[in-house]
Parts: structure tokens; sequence; C-alpha cells
């Protein structure tokens, strides 16, 4: 095709149900409400519109994949223009981004590894990585903005450098990325502090205050002993 190619990824939201309003800055519904709205603003760009459903909804339960399907119908059939890639499609996700002009996210991670990629990224929704990573966030439709991906050279460093900062905090990563000039231990500590959404936006609850204080490993335990005590 001659036009433009963006790609859509859907998200596995039930993964981050529980993680609290410090999730939820967007004021769409949820990711399909956002998709009805910007594919036809796509269309009208002349986009070619692809919608990659997540490899993972095969192993979801059925209320999950049922819910999916009837959401990816009801688009199907209102822009019949929209191509569906389906999740036991042998597409690659990585070989779509090779060629795409623009994806857009929900809350995926992929949308970090496209920005690394140089793809131009939106998110729609919070992310670990939109404060960091060179994304642009349209988290409701006033954000909406087609001029503002004019002349937009995406900054991989910003991405490469949250990906050092997450590596750091478990694996010595030097050996991974030298060709970048990066040192991952530089980004260990604030990378993943100030770029975590119970940090920066919600910080007058004491649980999330707690969670980032704690190791990880320590707080997973502390917090299954709560839900035992309250249920």
């Amino acid at each position: 095709s001659s036009k433009e190619l963006v790609v859509l990824f859907t998200s596995s939201v039930d993964e981050f149900a529980e993680l609290g309003e410090s999730w939820k800055e967007a004021e769409w519904k949820d990711q399909w409400e956002a998709f009805e709205y910007i594919i036809p603003l796509l269309l009208g760009q002349d986009y070619r519109v692809v919608l990659r459903v997540h490899p993972n909804l095969a192993n979801k339960p059925n209320k999950t994949r049922r819910v999916t399907r009837e959401a990816i119908e009801a688009l199907s059939s209102k822009f019949p223009e929209l191509e569906v890639i389906e999740p036991t499609s042998k597409t690659n996700s990585y070989d779509l981004l090779q060629i795409a002009n623009l994806a857009i996210v929900w809350i995926s991670t992929i949308g970090l590894e496209a920005s690394q990629m140089g793809v131009r990224t939106i998110c729609l929704s919070s992310s670990e990585y939109d404060l960091v990573a060179d994304v642009k966030r349209w988290l409701k439709r006033e954000d909406v903005d087609f001029e503002a991906l004019r002349n937009w050279n995406v900054d991989i460093v910003s991405s490469m450098k949250f990906i050092a900062g997450i590596f750091a905090l478990d694996h010595n990563a030097n050996h991974l990325l030298p060709k970048y000039g990066l040192n991952p231990v530089e980004f260990g500590k604030g990378i993943p502090l100030f770029s975590n959404k119970w940090a920066m936006r919600n910080t007058n609850n004491i649980a999330n205050l707690v969670s980032i204080l704690l190791p990880s490993g320590i707080f997973v335990r502390l917090r299954k002993i709560y839900r035992r005590i309250k249920f």
C-alpha cells in the first residue's frame, strides 16, 4: 500500500485491574472507546489502519475472550477498512513495527519497544514508561493532535534509558547496551522510581508509598497477608 501504516496494539488490561486509581488517568472508558474514536480520524488522515490483537488473548479466560471478540467485531463492522490481525496469526508484531509509521497502544510495553525502534508512538492510557520514553499521551479526546506528529523525530535514547534502568534493577546489563553508550547502573534507581505511576501520581496513598520504599518481594508478601486478613 502507498498509504502510511498505523498499527493499533490491543492490551491485556485485566493484568492491570487492581493497580488502583493512579493508573487511570485516561478519560477513555476503555481501549475500545478510544479506538472507536481514533480510527475514523486515522482513516480521514488517509492512514492504512491495522489492529493487532494481543497474542496472549488466546490464553485468557472464556469471558475475557468473548468480551474482546465482541469489541473487535463491533469495530470491524463499523469500520470495514480496518484490518484485524488475530492473536493466533503468525504475523510478527515487530515485523509490523519495521514498516509502521505510527504505533498506538493502550498500556502495552510494545509501545516502549516501538519508541526505541524510532517509531512514533501514542499511549492512550498510563503505562510504565510514558513519562520517560519519547511517546505522546492521548489520554482524552482533546489530546488527539495529528499536527503534533509532523516532523517528529523520535528520541530513542529516552526509551533506552528507561530500559537500561529497569535492567539494572536485577541484572548486570552493561554488556547488553554498549553501542548506545549508556551505563545501565546510572539509571538503576532514578528511572524506575520516577517513571512509576504510584510514585508520581498517587503519593497520598500510604500503601503506594510503602510499595516504593519496600523491596518488591517483601511488599507482595505483605499484601497477600493483608488480603487474607481482610477477606
